[in-house]
């Protein structure tokens, strides 16, 4: 079973490679005509070093899903929410206010 992304940059396994490719293929076949289909306010966050989900990925994301925000969390991997809380929560808490 494979799950896009489970660890930082600093505590990737040898599998995460392959994992993050597996994800990448996901990302560009099965989900991307079903992100047109999103009608809410969705904020797509993604550490500036993530190496399982590149923030080429969560560009992909933010370019599919309209009138969305797109935030990159700097100095941080794959778990932006634990390595860099006060800039994640911060990016949240404005995005929150914004759509509340």
């Amino acid at each position: 079973m494979t799950h896009c992304g489970t660890t930082s940059t600093a505590n990737a396994p040898a599998s995460s490679s392959s994992d993050a490719r597996i994800c990448r293929r996901s990302l560009e076949t099965a989900s991307a005509p079903s992100l047109r289909e999103i009608r809410v306010p969705t904020l797509v966050v993604c550490g500036e070093e993530d190496v399982i989900t590149p923030p080429a990925d969560a560009e992909a994301l933010h370019a599919g899903i309209a009138g969305s925000a797109l935030e990159l969390i700097p100095k941080a991997g794959h778990l932006s929410n634990l390595e860099a809380p006060d800039a994640f929560n911060r990016v949240l808490e404005a995005f929150l206010r914004r759509v509340g």
